[in-house]
């Protein structure tokens, strides 16, 4: 066990894990809107009541943008209903836009997996665009089954099922990392090898979390030095952070597949 953690510590520098990460927070600013407007507006069309697609977008926004999830609420509605009166060209802007952090995401995997093979553009196509259009579809469907689960479990244990939804987030984001690990990479990737990643950057995100909501209470300096534009900076590091994670995650899937832990 030691020599895998001075592997994966290796490794880390090795890879330029910081430096990745900084470039995928980048392209993932520029392409986040693009991104969520295209999964918001599925989302729109799914036959779903106006208070379940609120309460789906509000947990999502809350539990994954930490404390800029109101005021980029705000934006992604106007946003979204925009996104409607678009026309074809620009539609197909926001699609290529997308495509982007997709190809940079799973370039930066097959680094990591040291592999140089590459799907035909059709894979490709076809891989972007389940992930783009059943992605959001596959979120939606999980929060549902476990806001009725939960109202399930409650009824059996007269409202003490709180602790339940808790973990809500911790699974979808396990479930979410173990696919990308999965299938993005343009090779074979064992499940164990893709799990244990899986399992450990889900943990890390989640006290992540915890951590980077507690420190910008406890120390609001971009708050006091940035004023009203706080959100800005704040959201770029909380993306910053989450691709490290992510990366890190990718890194000890490989290890692990390769050396074993």
């Amino acid at each position: 066990m030691k020599n895998f953690f001075i592997d994966c510590l290796k490794s880390f520098f090795h890879q330029a894990i910081l430096m990745r990460a900084g470039a995928l927070a980048f392209t993932t600013i520029i392409a986040i809107v693009p991104l969520l407007v295209l999964g918001l507006s599925i989302l729109s069309f799914l036959p779903l009541s106006e208070a379940v697609r609120l309460h789906v977008q509000d947990f999502i926004f809350s539990n994954f943008l930490v404390n800029s999830a109101q005021v980029v609420s705000h934006y992604l509605q106007v946003f979204v209903a925009r996104a409607h009166s678009l026309s074809l060209i620009s539609f197909v802007f926001l699609m290529v836009t997308a495509f982007t952090i997709l190809f940079s995401l799973e370039d930066n995997l097959n680094t990591i997996w040291y592999t140089s093979r590459l799907r035909s553009w059709y894979q490709t196509f076809s891989l972007y665009l389940l992930i783009l259009f059943f992605g959001p579809v596959l979120l939606a469907a999980s929060l549902l089954a476990s806001f009725a689960l939960i109202e399930y479990i409650d009824h059996f244990l007269q409202g003490h099922a709180k602790w339940f939804f808790m973990i809500v987030p911790l699974l979808l984001s396990y479930g979410g990392f173990l696919l990308v690990y999965k299938i993005l990479p343009s090779c074979a990737v064992p499940w164990r090898s893709a799990n244990i990643g899986a399992i450990t950057a889900a943990l890390l995100f989640e006290s992540a979390k915890i951590i980077f909501a507690w420190y910008l209470a406890a120390f609001p300096t971009y708050q006091i030095v940035y004023g009203t534009i706080s959100v800005l900076p704040i959201l770029f590091i909380w993306i910053y952070i989450c691709w490290v994670i992510f990366l890190l995650g990718a890194l000890i899937s490989y290890l692990v597949g390769n050396k074993g832990a």
